[in-house]
């Protein structure tokens, strides 16, 4: 009986792992203190030992080993499963359009001109009438809000999780083609710096140092524009489709207008 009762207890909380790495809901050191409150109430310390030994520890190792390898590589590996809606096709044109409409924020949160941490965001921006579009970006990837200002529509993504389960795979999977890469990798290299800190071997002043510099050199502060050795040019047709959903333009040039001709040239 114990070990039925055993065997299914485990197969439960590895389930319960599955669904919080799968969808980042589920912390470590949370799931632990859920993992071990009902045991405690209902169970041996032997049974404890075993799920202990089975699940818990193990889950915690695998999470300490890929966040060292973050660090050692400085990238950031597809760890997490992509929802079935986020498909290559999908991905190549949201990189099309963010390469045309999106950008990369760090922005420092400070206490009487202290910094006192960071936040991450990455929005689109098109015309209000252009709804649609964002509607059905925020719908696929099951994260971020949107926000009206004036004319203007705007999709955010900030919360830590969305950025390091989502947002991030997807650029890694189908990285940017412009100088807009470099934006991208400044933010990563941030972002896992401050979601990383408390493992870090620098001092809080060092590393809000480092982040800081990391967000001058983004977006208008630029002034180094060389995109990393090896980074290739990858266009494709749901790629170039997004790049003209935000920069392309249609229009009608009239040449030789008379009585008798008219000559139209069609130009994107």
């Amino acid at each position: 009986m114990i070990p039925t009762i055993t065997a299914s207890i485990i197969t439960l909380y590895k389930f319960v792992y599955f669904l919080g790495r799968l969808w980042d809901r589920v912390d470590i050191k949370g799931l632990s203190i859920t993992c071990l409150i009902v045991p405690y109430i209902f169970l041996s310390k032997s049974l404890l030992e075993t799920v202990e030994e089975t699940v818990i520890l193990p889950c915690v190792a695998e999470e300490k080993f890929e966040l060292d390898n973050i660090n050692k590589k400085g990238s950031h590996p597809v760890l997490y499963k992509l929802k079935p809606s986020i498909n290559s096709e999908f991905i190549e044109w949201f990189v099309g359009i963010s390469e045309a409409e999106s950008n990369f924020l760090c922005r420092a949160r400070k206490n009487e001109g202290v910094v006192v941490g960071f936040e991450f965001v990455f929005k689109i921006t098109l015309h209000i009438d252009d709804r649609n579009a964002l509607e059905y970006i925020k719908a696929t990837l099951g994260c971020g809000r949107l926000n009206t200002e004036r004319n203007v529509l705007v999709f955010t993504i900030s919360q830590l999780s969305d950025i390091k389960n989502i947002l991030i795979p997807l650029f890694e999977q189908f990285p940017l083609n412009s100088t807009k890469h470099l934006d991208y990798l400044a933010f990563k290299k941030a972002f896992f710096m401050f979601l990383n800190r408390k493992t870090s071997e620098l001092n809080k002043t060092d590393l809000y140092s480092k982040i800081l510099e990391l967000k001058n050199s983004m977006n208008v502060n630029r002034v180094s524009y060389v995109l990393p050795a090896g980074h290739n040019i990858r266009i494709t047709g749901n790629y170039l489709v997004g790049l003209l959903e935000g920069d392309g333009s249609f229009y009608f040039n009239k040449q030789g207008i008379s009585n008798h001709s008219l000559f139209k040239s069609f130009t994107f």
